[in-house]
């Protein structure tokens, strides 16, 4: 714990252990794998040398998007105050909005 902050850090063998179905633990082992050999980040730094960009790409959500209307079922309905039933509705279509998307970043633009 530091100032107004503290870090948690989720035990993901307990997590896999604590599942009760295969179709559950499959999108979670492609996610582990994910972590294990590095997530791809890309980055870009402005020639002024002031501000620098970092984003992931459809490349890499393309691979992760298939996985989450199995995801979704493990949210219940009432998880994440109330809000559990949009987030799975909103996971459950996600792929098929991938599959439309050309061009697909999510990041964030550094200043110096």
């Amino acid at each position: 714990m530091t100032d107004k902050q503290i870090l948690v850090f989720l035990d993901i063998t307990k997590i896999m252990g604590s599942l009760k179905s295969k179709a559950a633990i499959d999108p979670l082992e492609q996610i582990m794998a994910l972590l294990q050999n590095g997530i791809p980040v890309n980055y870009e730094i402005a020639s002024d040398g002031k501000s620098a960009r970092v984003y992931i790409d459809k490349a890499l959500v393309s691979q992760i998007a298939p996985l989450l209307p199995t995801l979704a079922e493990l949210i219940g309905d009432d998880a994440l105050n109330g809000m559990g039933q949009l987030v799975k509705s909103i996971l459950k279509a996600f792929p098929e909005a991938m599959e439309k998307t050309t061009k697909f970043e999510v990041g964030l633009k550094l200043i110096k």
